[in-house]
């Protein structure tokens, strides 16, 4: 996972409650900030880019991000604030961000918004799904 980051980016961690999304972001994270770069968790986009900084090495980290902006959503008249964050990311030599969401709320998002398209998504390749794992797999990790 973490080569996924570098290569793209941003991650988007998506699967059921319990399969390891939060754990899988966090050791990503750990192994930046060993990288040097600064940890940042944040509850939303929002608060994600009042802490964004040119001039540090950073890695965002936002557990629940499509709970957290689903309302963000509908309120943009052109690209969600999701989509300019994400792409702000992506833009920067010095920045990384992984969010994770459950399918089922990220699918629904999906199906509401105007302005948060999957097949764009899927396109720029920042989607992975966390399936369960057998109780082998967690004691392994």
């Amino acid at each position: 996972m973490l080569n996924l980051l570098k290569k793209r980016r941003v991650l988007l961690l998506l699967g059921d409650p319990g399969v390891g999304k939060t754990f899988h972001a966090e050791l990503i994270s750990i192994s930046m900030l060993a990288e040097g770069y600064d940890f940042i968790y944040a509850e939303s986009i929002d608060e994600a880019e009042d802490v964004y900084d040119k001039s540090i090495k950073q890695v965002f980290f936002i557990a629940d991000f499509m709970g957290a902006n689903y309302l963000d959503l509908f309120k943009e008249s052109s690209e969600s604030k999701i989509n300019r964050f994400i792409n702000r990311v992506q833009a920067a030599k010095d920045k990384y961000a992984v969010f994770c969401s459950r399918t089922t709320i990220f699918n629904s998002a999906l199906q509401a918004s105007i302005h948060l398209n999957s097949k764009k998504l899927d396109k720029k390749k920042l989607l992975l799904e966390i399936s369960s794992y057998s109780d082998i797999d967690k004691a392994k990790i």
